[in-house]
């Protein structure tokens, strides 16, 4: 928050209040209502100070809270982002299954129209012929010459069941391919369910991290005010202190006068002269404006000091 402060013109705030207020404590020459004026002061000085301190706190406290929800955030954005490039993958997936399909689907037709062409028998038909030879073989007297020919009926019919079994075969494959893509969508929609989920809660986090940055916007405008209240009310309470320690140090020095009747033995003198140097001293250290006697006591003081180097 120091870079809030920072944004303050504190030198123009101070030139500014200094011009005013110290014209208003010409008038002034009340010692009771200056005290009063600066304690009045020092407790407004004072609570504004706390008030301060307490938005301060709350702005921190915000800032720490907004950047965890953005890292929050960011995560799950991290997240979605590998969701996505998984969805992708499979996506691609989906794409070459379907033209895979395509290409499996044109193939049956193919083999579908040359077997209604051929209007050949079924492969159920064509097992139970191959069967029928078979047990023929077997269980009949065949000379060489019909022997050969129903092995010949057999391989010719192996041949057709070949070709069946291989359309049929062609129908299972285009099964499976259908069944894939059926299970490539599932999973698509998994994912399409999931970066749903953590988008929303993305958002929900990004929704907080932006009304606390705004509500501390408004709180760093709320503590501009505060700060150039409270630098206002200090340099006008110092004024207010500076104008009272100097009637005050008047007046003792005007009691020593009056109590001695006017006829001040050197110690006395001295100690005014001591006083009035420390008041000087210290509004030149301010760089506050120095009254005659202040100012005669500075020179004096560096002339004695000159005389005693020399």
């Amino acid at each position: 928050m120091s870079k809030s402060r920072n944004n303050i013109n504190v030198r123009q705030i101070k030139d500014q209040i200094s011009a005013q207020v110290t014209s208003e404590l010409e008038s002034i020459e009340d010692i009771e209502a200056l005290k009063t004026k600066r304690d009045e002061l020092n407790q407004q000085t004072k609570r504004l100070g706390q008030e301060r301190r307490q938005l301060e706190d709350e702005w921190r406290s915000n800032r720490e809270r907004a950047f965890e929800y953005k890292t929050k955030r960011d995560e799950l954005n991290s997240v979605i982002q590998n969701l996505k490039n998984e969805k992708k993958e499979y996506y691609n997936k989906l794409r070459d299954l379907k033209t895979e399909l395509k290409t499996v689907k044109q193939e049956e037709e193919t083999r579908k129209k040359t077997e209604k062409d051929k209007k050949g028998p079924t492969l159920k038909k064509v097992v139970g012929q191959i069967q029928h030879l078979e047990k023929k073989i077997i269980t009949d007297t065949l000379d060489i010459k019909e022997e050969n020919d129903i092995i010949q009926q057999i391989q010719k019919l192996e041949q057709s069941k070949s070709e069946l079994e291989a359309l049929r075969n062609a129908n299972l494959s285009s099964l499976k391919v259908q069944k894939d893509i059926t299970k490539m969508r599932k999973e698509l929609d998994k994912f399409n369910t999931e970066i749903q989920k953590y988008s929303e809660e993305s958002q929900n986090y990004h929704v907080l991290m932006m009304e606390l940055f705004k509500e501390n916007d408004m709180k760093k405008k709320e503590l501009d005010r505060i700060q150039t209240e409270f630098i206002e009310s200090k340099i006008t309470a110092d004024l207010y202190h500076n104008k009272y320690k100097d009637i005050r140090s008047n007046q003792k020095k005007r009691k020593i006068t009056r109590i001695t009747g006017g006829k001040l033995s050197r110690k006395q003198q001295h100690q005014i002269q001591e006083m009035t140097l420390a008041d000087a001293l210290d509004k030149k250290k301010k760089g506050e404006k120095l009254n005659i006697f202040e100012a005669r006591a500075l020179f004096e003081s560096g002339s004695n000091n000159e005389n005693t180097k020399s």
